[in-house]
Protein backbone atom coordinates (compact mmCIF):
# COMPACT_ATOMS: atom_id res chain seq x y z
CA UNK A 1 0.00 0.00 0.00
CA UNK A 2 3.29 1.63 -0.45
CA UNK A 3 5.38 3.14 -3.57
CA UNK A 4 8.05 5.33 -3.36
CA UNK A 5 8.89 8.03 -6.64
CA UNK A 6 11.76 9.92 -8.05
CA UNK A 7 11.42 12.42 -10.33
CA UNK A 8 12.77 11.83 -14.36
CA UNK A 9 13.67 14.42 -16.78
CA UNK A 10 13.52 14.65 -20.08
CA UNK A 11 16.44 12.53 -20.60
CA UNK A 12 15.47 10.15 -18.38
CA UNK A 13 17.91 10.97 -15.72
CA UNK A 14 16.32 10.12 -12.18
CA UNK A 15 16.56 13.69 -10.03
CA UNK A 16 16.80 13.30 -6.96
CA UNK A 17 17.20 17.65 -5.73
CA UNK A 18 14.29 18.16 -4.11
CA UNK A 19 14.75 22.13 -5.97
CA UNK A 20 13.92 20.89 -9.29
CA UNK A 21 12.00 22.28 -11.80
CA UNK A 22 11.84 20.78 -14.84
CA UNK A 23 8.79 22.32 -15.93
CA UNK A 24 9.94 25.69 -15.06
CA UNK A 25 6.53 27.12 -13.35
CA UNK A 26 8.62 28.06 -10.53
CA UNK A 27 7.39 24.89 -8.40
CA UNK A 28 9.39 22.26 -7.18
CA UNK A 29 8.64 18.98 -9.37
CA UNK A 30 8.93 16.80 -6.17
CA UNK A 31 6.09 18.85 -4.49
CA UNK A 32 3.62 19.50 -7.04
CA UNK A 33 4.39 15.40 -7.55
CA UNK A 34 3.47 14.97 -3.79
CA UNK A 35 0.33 17.68 -3.94
CA UNK A 36 -0.96 15.31 -6.68
CA UNK A 37 -0.73 12.41 -4.53
CA UNK A 38 -2.09 14.10 -1.56
CA UNK A 39 -5.47 15.30 -3.45
CA UNK A 40 -5.90 11.60 -3.99
CA UNK A 41 -5.60 10.16 -0.82
CA UNK A 42 -2.32 9.40 -0.20
CA UNK A 43 -0.30 10.46 2.72
CA UNK A 44 3.12 11.83 1.95
CA UNK A 45 6.34 10.72 3.65
CA UNK A 46 7.59 14.71 3.60
CA UNK A 47 5.18 15.60 5.93
CA UNK A 48 6.03 12.85 8.81
CA UNK A 49 7.08 15.15 11.98
CA UNK A 50 9.79 13.05 12.59
CA UNK A 51 11.89 11.03 9.56
CA UNK A 52 11.61 12.71 6.37
CA UNK A 53 10.91 10.44 3.62
CA UNK A 54 10.22 12.80 0.16
CA UNK A 55 9.86 9.92 -1.94
CA UNK A 56 7.32 7.88 -0.15
CA UNK A 57 3.48 7.69 -1.03
CA UNK A 58 1.21 5.59 1.19
CA UNK A 59 -2.47 4.76 1.24
CA UNK A 60 -3.99 4.10 4.58
CA UNK A 61 -7.35 4.45 3.86
CA UNK A 62 -7.86 6.01 7.22
CA UNK A 63 -6.43 3.36 9.03
CA UNK A 64 -3.27 3.66 11.10
CA UNK A 65 -0.07 1.26 10.38
CA UNK A 66 -1.15 -0.79 13.77
CA UNK A 67 -4.83 -1.01 12.79
CA UNK A 68 -3.49 -2.21 9.22
CA UNK A 69 -0.72 -4.77 10.94
CA UNK A 70 -3.62 -5.94 13.28
CA UNK A 71 -5.55 -7.37 10.17
CA UNK A 72 -8.10 -4.03 10.30
CA UNK A 73 -9.32 -3.20 6.78
CA UNK A 74 -11.12 -0.65 5.11
CA UNK A 75 -14.86 -0.90 4.47
CA UNK A 76 -16.31 -1.29 0.97
CA UNK A 77 -18.06 0.76 -0.63
CA UNK A 78 -20.69 -1.68 0.17
CA UNK A 79 -20.39 -1.52 3.86
CA UNK A 80 -19.67 2.12 3.55
CA UNK A 81 -23.82 2.46 2.76
CA UNK A 82 -24.48 0.42 5.30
Amino acid sequence: MAVDYAVRNKKGEIIWDMNYDGNGNGRSDWIEVAELAKDLGFEWGGDWSGFKDYPHLQMTFGLSIAQLQEGLRPKTEEEQQD
